[in-house]
């Protein structure tokens, strides 16, 4: 592991246990064992680490959505796929993403319209993924015709933060998992047979 990933993950255990503002550099510098001027040489800022966390999540997780969504027989298969790996991800990547969902300051991407931009562009690299199996679905006949792909796709990746911000942040136990989140979208876009 690099001094820089080891920044990281140390920045991303002290973040989800005490908080993105509670957390100083130098604990963080600390926690992963190097000196505070190496964690300045590879970060310049607490922001900077969190930017690179989120990148570096995202990136994984989109490589990971994919791949998986590549390797399914029909688009709803590749739905189903998609919502598996997604469930699977979050929950062995539960404290990064618990620290995207509760602390990623958004106004980052609000004063700097180049981490605005690539937010964004991961964002809806997602969406497309989602996007193209449900395009697939319609024309191999495992999704119903009458099913919009964009506006589907998003609603279908709305779901699903929104089931994993419920499990991470919600003050209610949450039981519906990746079995009945695909067993619901099974039966909303499967093509009467």
């Amino acid at each position: 592991m690099t001094k820089k990933d080891a920044i990281i993950d140390a920045a991303t255990r002290l973040f989800a246990t005490k908080g993105y503002n509670e957390t100083s550099t130098a604990e963080v510098a600390r926690e992963a064992g190097v000196a505070q001027g190496t964690l300045f040489y590879h970060f310049k800022t607490k922001e900077g680490i969190m930017l690179e966390a989120f990148h570096a999540m995202m990136d994984t997780y989109l490589t990971g959505l994919e791949k998986a969504a590549a390797e399914a027989v029909t688009g709803l298969a590749g739905v189903e796929t998609i919502l598996r790996y997604h469930f699977l991800f979050t929950e062995r990547n539960s404290q990064r993403f618990l620290v995207v969902l509760r602390d990623f300051p958004f106004f980052f991407a609000q004063s700097d319209p180049t981490t605005r931009e690539q937010v964004r562009e991961r964002i809806m690299r997602s969406v497309g993924i989602l996007r193209e199996s449900l395009e697939r679905g319609r024309r191999d006949g495992s999704i119903r015709v009458e099913v919009e792909s964009e506006t589907t796709a998003h609603i279908l990746r709305g779901l699903m933060h929104g089931l994993v911000r419920q499990k991470l942040l919600g003050p209610l136990e949450i039981h519906a998992g990746a079995d009945e989140a695909i067993a619901f979208c099974r039966r909303s876009l499967a093509r009467e047979t």
